[in-house]
């Protein structure tokens, strides 16, 4: 689409922030994107977001709750938007497991919204079955569906064929880097924050994961990684993100491994920080990593950005052709669920088998222009194709190119 039409976009996100949610951080750096195109893009979301006016971009928090109620809200303030098209965001384990942002579609063509409605899919596979298979008014009422990797794509199709009738966009998620917040602490801040974080000052190698503790992160296996090594190393690993054991499932199952591999010790939780915490420039022995149960792939924003940032990173095989052998290009691959794997690859850190930074190659595949022009590409096709349904005299661009040539 050239950029010479511009757009107005409505988005709908769940989060924005300062809430924590990774979705909603790769919303905003998208939709910063598309305005620094051109377009119009008002981001609809949650009130305890922070409102946001910016050239061509607006943040409206103005949704209480996403309960039914709160979505038909929502849906009325859309359709006064009266937008060229709705861009959803929909997160599988978001919008606090209320069922209402599934029925937003079905709500705007009930108030004859009659622009076409998108819907960008995240963590599909990740879900549970049952999730997976509540999302169908969702999916049937979208004019087109994105999804951050070729995996997500074949996933979501086995478990709903008929969605090939639509534009299907394979596009990635990218580095949540805000403006003014790129890592910019010194080598003497760095060694500062790790000692209040209780990490010793000869620790090396120093791990770095963040985000939400889950299952499918594989934090289990670092646990026994790091209880293979321990007596011969001075590992430690620094994970930034919520941490509350006693009401959280996944981070209680995550401490008792830790306890019962004996050490409690190596591992450091802290809450949220700003990546201006991090030293401007990675250290040696300070490696991302992230030990997915389900292999790296394009969907997982905390690699992408620590890569991005010029941080070497260990991750695990995805199984996919493809997904493997590029990020084999930029970090060291193990297989998922092996400890030992793991261990040798940590005890590597310092040695030849350290994995490479390359940070030029997370610039080119990663950028938001790069990702903002593959949605505008998006947009193209889900516009065509719903101006072929809604107008039987209207011609394709590539079709009218085509007869033309």
């Amino acid at each position: 689409m050239p950029e010479s039409v511009p757009l107005n976009i409505a988005m709908v996100s769940g989060s924005m922030p300062p809430m924590h949610c990774g979705v909603g951080d790769n919303a905003l750096m998208l939709a910063r994107a598309l305005a620094d195109r051109g377009h119009r893009v008002t981001v609809y979301t949650h009130q305890d977001a922070d409102a946001l006016e910016e050239h061509h971009l607006t943040v409206r928090p103005l949704v209480p709750s996403w309960n039914w109620a709160g979505c038909h809200a929502l849906t009325h303030a859309l359709v006064l938007d009266d937008p060229d098209i709705i861009h959803l965001q929909y997160p599988t384990r978001g919008f606090g497991s209320h069922t209402g942002p599934l029925l937003i579609p079905t709500f705007l063509r009930v108030r004859h919204f009659r622009g076409p409605i998108v819907t960008q899919l995240h963590e599909f596979s990740a879900a549970h079955w049952l999730r997976r298979t509540v999302l169908w008014p969702l999916l049937n009422e979208s004019d087109g569906i994105a999804v951050s990797s070729h995996r997500e794509r074949e996933r979501l199709l086995f478990r709903h064929r008929s969605l090939n009738d639509r534009p299907l966009r394979v596009a990635p998620v990218g580095p949540v880097v805000f403006p003014g917040h790129a890592p910019s602490a010194t080598s003497d801040e760095w060694a500062a924050t790790l000692a209040a974080w209780g990490v010793p000052a000869d620790a090396f190698p120093v791990l770095i994961s963040y985000g939400f503790v889950r299952g499918d992160k594989g934090l289990e296996t670092l646990a026994r990684a790091v209880a293979e090594i321990q007596k011969g190393t001075k590992v430690h690993v620094v994970h930034i993100g919520p941490w509350n054991p006693a009401q959280n499932r996944p981070q209680e199952d995550l401490l008792n491994a830790i306890s019962n591999a004996l050490v409690i010790d190596r591992f450091h939780f802290v809450d949220y920080q700003p990546l201006t915490v991090l030293p401007a420039t990675p250290l040696p022995g300070t490696v991302g990593i992230f030990p997915y149960r389900d292999g790296i792939s394009d969907r997982r924003s905390a690699a992408i950005t620590l890569g991005w940032l010029g941080y070497p990173l260990i991750t695990t095989i995805s199984g996919d052709g493809p997904t493997d052998a590029k990020w084999g290009e930029q970090a060291l691959l193990v297989p998922p669920d092996d400890p030992s794997a793991l261990a040798q690859a940590i005890k590597g850190i310092g040695t030849a088998g350290v994995p490479t930074a390359r940070p030029d190659l997370f610039a080119d595949r990663y950028s938001w222009g790069a990702i903002a022009a593959e949605i505008e590409d998006f947009y193209s096709d889900v516009l065509d194709r719903y101006r072929v349904i809604t107008d039987p005299g209207y011609v394709p661009a590539a079709a009218a190119h085509a007869a033309h040539h």
